[in-house]
């Protein structure tokens, strides 16, 4: 089994991808914890699982206990083509609208 080994560099770029700041300890902290995980599943990636058979996910299980109940419920509809709605009538209600679409106040603000 390999050692893994978490650096600093790493947990501040895992940090900076989470958008999460980190003090000092608190890199330290992450650096053992992210270790320990990942040694983890380093041992479980070494498992031989060759003789298992992969088992039902949730919904397929549910799917085949309730099949008689659910026969029409999880059958893919037909996307029929049909005429959408006017924009006259669409944009009747909206507060504020502009170039025949919702006008709406940003919600992401510049930096």
């Amino acid at each position: 089994m390999k050692k893994i080994n978490v650096d600093e560099k790493l947990v501040k770029h895992v940090a900076m991808l989470a958008r999460i700041e980190l003090d000092e300890k608190k890199i330290a902290e992450f650096q053992a914890n992210l270790t320990d995980i990942l040694q983890h599943v380093e041992e479980l990636n070494e498992v031989n699982v060759d003789s298992v058979k992969p088992m039902f996910t949730p919904l397929e299980n549910f799917i085949e206990v309730y099949k008689e109940k659910l026969s029409n419920e999880f059958k893919q509809r037909i996307d029929n083509v049909r005429p959408s709605l006017n924009v006259k009538e669409v944009l009747k209600n909206a507060p504020d609208q502009q170039d025949q679409q919702f006008k709406i106040h940003a919600v992401i603000e510049d930096e």
